[in-house]
């Protein structure tokens, strides 16, 4: 994954995995979060947008 690729979301929102929306995003930044004593990398922190419609899963659809 890099700055500027399209890619698709899927935000749960419990953990049955069948409930979720599936978003179009495109990545804006990506940057890495470091321990400063170690110099590890403990985080990576990813800024998107929405690039697309919302589709909703499981008990999220609309009858």
């Amino acid at each position: 994954m890099e700055e500027g690729d399209a890619v698709t979301l899927e935000l749960h929102v419990d953990d049955s995995g069948a409930n979720y929306y599936e978003v179009p995003a495109m990545i804006e930044t990506i940057r890495a979060e470091v321990d400063i004593s170690e110099g590890k990398t403990i985080a990576y922190v990813v800024t998107f947008s929405g690039n697309g419609p919302l589709t909703a899963y499981g008990v999220l659809q609309k009858a």
